[in-house]
């Protein structure tokens, strides 16, 4: 009896955004470094060493196509063109911080691939917890919008 009591008297839970933001970095960071990467263990990498085309090969292709086209369309409608600029914007104010205070160096991290992979996780998980945030604001089920 005391424990049917405490489940309907308890709060709901809340959520860590800055959780969500992290994982979502992490989840893109996985899409983007299963797509290409530099080190040659890739999908395209796989597609071009081989010149057969396989039924794995097609399915992971479908896969990955599915995640990049929701992540995107999510991102896109949550953040607006405003939006992700605005994330690229404090992107370069963090890098200029960083470099003038001494504990980056811009010119290196520029060269680097691995630099705009992690560029463009960031504004896919912003543009995913955004979606979450506009959600829980507006208390509607699905926030995104027919496409234009």
């Amino acid at each position: 009896m005391a424990g049917a009591a405490s489940l309907a008297n308890s709060a709901p839970r809340r959520r860590s955004y800055l959780f969500a933001l992290l994982r979502g970095v992490v989840a893109a960071e996985f899409l983007l470094l299963s797509t290409w990467n530099p080190t040659g263990y890739s999908y395209f990498a796989w597609v071009n060493n081989t010149p057969e085309l396989t039924a794995p090969k097609v399915f992971v292709g479908v896969c990955l196509l599915t995640a990049y086209v929701a992540w995107l369309r999510i991102a896109l409608v949550a953040l607006g063109p405003l939006g992700v600029l605005a994330s690229l914007v404090t992107i370069g104010s963090l890098l200029l911080a960083g470099s003038t205070l001494g504990l980056l160096r811009v010119s290196v991290l520029i060269d680097s691939p691995y630099f705009w992979i992690f560029v463009i996780a960031c504004i896919l998980a912003v543009g995913i917890v955004w979606g979450k945030i506009q959600q829980r604001m507006s208390g509607e089920r699905s926030v995104l919008k027919s496409p234009p």
